[in-house]
């Protein structure tokens, strides 16, 4: 347990943050009046992680914004900055995967011309005047006489 002088520190030390940050919130922005922040009300807990968080940055305005009197406030301004974080980001991977469809559709059209020629090449191969002239040239092959020809029906 704490003994008494011990409370009596923390207390004391307390006031000197407050009265620390009162001075330099109205040094820095001119936002806060000096009775703005009583000392006799009671913060809830995660408020004051948010002060000590505050206090090590030295943003005064922030730290105007978030006292009890400007909490709303505070909490319009963050969600403002996130909301303006999450549409900078949408932004940019909106950019991005516009470019990579962009690379993608490119490396398509170069298929289907390769597809294209490909094809053009395969016809060219396997006509009939080309298969009897190779027939005939590198196999020896020959065209039988209309007499020897029978038909099987």
């Amino acid at each position: 347990m704490k003994s008494n002088a011990d409370k009596t520190r923390s207390r004391s030390r307390r006031q000197e943050a407050d009265a620390h940050d009162t001075a330099e919130g109205a040094r820095g922005a001119r936002l806060v009046e000096e009775d703005s922040h009583p000392a006799d009300v009671k913060r809830p807990s995660w408020l004051a992680g948010l002060k000590v968080n505050l206090r090590t940055y030295s943003l005064p305005v922030l730290q105007a914004l978030f006292r009890t009197k400007y909490l709303g406030l505070g909490i319009l301004v963050c969600l403002m900055l996130l909301s303006a974080q999450a549409v900078v980001y949408s932004t940019h991977l909106s950019r991005q995967l516009f470019s990579e469809l962009k690379t993608l559709q490119e490396h398509r059209d170069r298929i289907e011309r390769e597809w294209t020629q490909l094809l053009l090449e395969q016809s060219a191969w396997s006509t009939h005047h080309r298969i009897e002239r190779l027939a005939t040239e590198r196999l020896g092959m020959v065209m039988p006489d209309m007499a020897k020809v029978e038909v099987v029906r």
